[in-house]
């Protein structure tokens, strides 16, 4: 159980953190994901395609798996596969990385670039990043606290003494208990400033028993990068190749389908694609139609600009196409 001792020093923790926090002078760089884009943010037409460019340079080895399909970033990778550890960390496939991801770089540095223009005019932006990284601290201390309460009191006790330890916090104005959360878990929410307004937070906590379902991969040494890398993903995609499947990759996690469908979605992509007919944006439209989870709009601008005829398999090739 923690006593008012251990609370008064944990709380002075938070403070002098705070305190640290607000004498920064600049946050670390942002590492964007493509998941994560700031949608109100206007990319011109007549930059996208240099914006999503990416150029990568493929091999082809003399064996490896002559079954399947694989498209990455928009180029279709040539057939037979092969995978190589890199560092232990990276997973390549013919020469092209595939895990971690690549991501259409010069893209998000344009975005980066126009939230570094609106955060200079915006003459609240350092009050906010304060706060930010204020309400960062105390969520990570509060996942502490939970914890180490949780092991004596339980799961009411650690909900307890989070209440407390938020309500205790001048940067927050109300905090409330949404309810539990699984079989040891509680949520919050806390209610901040963020000006020139307000705005709240849900916060999820956990007890200390907690695992995750499957091993962070890129949040491990590099041994269990190795281990997670050998164990899921060289097996899941070796399978599924070996099956036929078609394994996508355009910034998000590979989408494997079954042969039938890698045939056709292959089929259906280079008959848009390669369709002199239909402009720009009715390419993309009659992509996006493709029901086989192609990550929408990034993933398919991606896959336009990116497309090269030379690199792809003319329609005839493909099984089932036309003759």
């Amino acid at each position: 159980m923690l006593n008012h001792k251990t609370i008064t020093t944990i709380l002075t923790i938070t403070a002098l953190c705070l305190i640290s926090l607000a004498r920064a002078e600049e946050k670390k760089p942002w590492e964007p994901e493509l998941g994560k884009l700031d949608y109100d943010i206007y990319v011109p037409i007549e930059k996208e395609r240099e914006l999503y460019q990416m150029d990568i340079k493929q091999i082809t080895p003399k064996d490896g798996i002559r079954t399947g399909y694989v498209i990455a970033y928009g180029h279709f990778i040539k057939p037979p596969y092969k995978f190589e550890i890199v560092n232990d960390t990276m997973l390549f496939l013919n020469g092209v990385q595939i895990e971690p991801q690549l991501y259409p770089k010069k893209l998000y540095r344009y975005i980066d670039s126009i939230r570094a223009e609106r955060a200079a005019k915006d003459p609240y932006q350092a009050k906010k990043d304060s706060i930010c990284r204020a309400i960062t601290t105390l969520d990570s201390i509060a996942r502490v606290i939970y914890k180490q309460v949780y092991k004596s009191r339980g799961r009411d006790g650690a909900v307890d003494t989070v209440m407390k330890f938020f309500k205790a916090q001048d940067i927050i104005d109300s905090v409330s208990f949404c309810g539990f959360w699984d079989k040891d878990g509680a949520q919050f929410e806390i209610f901040h400033p963020r000006p020139p307004g307000k705005t709240s937070l849900i916060i999820t906590l956990r007890g200390p028993d907690f695992k995750p379902d499957t091993v962070p991969l890129f949040k491990s040494t590099p041994q269990s990068k190795r281990e997670v890398i050998e164990r899921f993903l060289l097996k899941k995609y070796n399978d599924e190749l070996e099956k036929g499947w078609l394994l996508l990759f355009t910034g998000t996690p590979g989408s494997p389908y079954e042969r039938s469908q890698g045939d056709k979605y292959i089929r259906k992509l280079l008959s848009i694609l390669d369709n002199r007919d239909l402009s720009l944006e009715e390419k993309f439209s009659e992509v996006e139609k493709i029901k086989y989870d192609l990550p929408l709009y990034k993933g398919i601008k991606v896959l336009l600009y990116n497309y090269t005829p030379s690199e792809w398999p003319k329609l005839n090739e493909i099984r089932g196409g036309e003759k």
